[in-house]
Order: C-alpha cells, then sequence, then structure tokens
C-alpha cells in the first residue's frame, strides 16, 4: 500500500511494499491485514496498523484428519505516520493514489467517507439497468434475470427501480417521475 501525506513544506511518503526484511513477520504471515487509522485524527494522528495470519502457529494447532487449517489474526506492528502536533500542517493525504484527506477551510475533511456516503448506488443500479435492457429489451420483463446478470439481488432490482418511478415530494405528495 502507498501513502503519501503532503504538508504545507514537504511530503512524506510510505510504502508497505517495501519493508526492510523480507517480511516483518519472521516468515510466519501468509496475509497481511493493513489498517490505516485517522479518525480521532485530532487527538491520535494518524496510524498505520498491519496484522497477520499466522501460519506457524496455526499448522501446530490444527492436528485434525481432515480439517482445514485455519489461520488466526495477531497483532502485529502499529507505525504513527503523523503525530497531532503535525496535523495543522497536512494539506492531504493520498492512498494508493486516491484522495482520502483533504483540507478545506483550514479544516481537514475525511473524502473518503464523504465520497462513499455521496455515491449513489440506486443511480448506478438505474443506469447499469437501462444500459442492459437498451442492450437487450426482454429484460424489462425479466426482472430476475436482469437482476442476475447485473449481480445484484432481485428484491434490491425492484425496489430500486420502483423507487426510480415515484419519488415522495417533500410534502408527502407521490409523483410518477415518467410523467
Amino acid at each position: 500500500m502507498k501513502i503519501e501525506i503532503r504538508y504545507d513544506d514537504h511530503t512524506k511518503y510510505f510504502d508497505t511494499d517495501q519493508f526492510v526484511e523480507e517480511s516483518p513477520f519472521s516468515g510466519i504471515d501468509v496475509l497481511t491485514l493493513y489498517e490505516l487509522h485517522y479518525e480521532e485524527i485530532a487527538t491520535q494522528g494518524i496510524w498505520l496498523s498491519c496484522h497477520c495470519f499466522d501460519l506457524k502457529r496455526t499448522v501446530e494447532a490444527t492436528t485434525c484428519a481432515g480439517s482445514w487449517p485455519v489461520a488466526k489474526i495477531s497483532s502485529g506492528w502499529q507505525m504513527l505516520l503523523a503525530s497531532r502536533d503535525q496535523i495543522g500542517h497536512i494539506l492531504s493525504m493520498t492512498v494508493e493514489g486516491r484522495l482520502v484527506l483533504a483540507r478545506c477551510r483550514g479544516r481537514l475533511v475525511n473524502v473518503a467517507t464523504l465520497e462513499a456516503k455521496s455515491i449513489s448506488l440506486d443511480g448506478q443500479i438505474n443506469q447499469l439497468a437501462d444500459l442492459l435492457c437498451r442492450e437487450d429489451p426482454s429484460l424489462y420483463a425479466d426482472q430476475a434475470r436482469l437482476a442476475a446478470e447485473m449481480g445484484v439481488p432481485e428484491d434490491l432490482i425492484s425496489e430500486v427501480l420502483e423507487a426510480r418511478l415515484i419519488q415522495v415530494t417533500p410534502d408527502g405528495e407521490a409523483i410518477n417521475k415518467d410523467r
């Protein structure tokens, strides 16, 4: 994972693919979980945690014939990427090139959460349904097939498409959007 933090006067680059050792978990790790913590940025700063799924302990613990070994997560390392004293100087932070934090009017904004909550899945479902139905008009009458084509539950397709056709105004009046 590549993380870039831009400050007033410098930029810090972090790259989890470039650990000093081949693996920070001495050969026991089969999967690494990275967590970027910035939810309490003003008081805690920005932290990167990495945890491992411990293979050695798993293999020793599972000796039953025919059972699948289960790797369990083990706490790993926490690294302070930006202290709370540095927060006032951060202009932005990106993860894998995607903007996560940005300064607006002197305050840091959690852009990742803002984007996640503002992207309408209803709108995306509607757009894809329209596209697929234009390509194959028989899908209009077969919502089960349409749902399967889209990878969306059938009841959700029905609900989203119905909400598009009938919209409630702020005063509670239902209107048909297609008229």
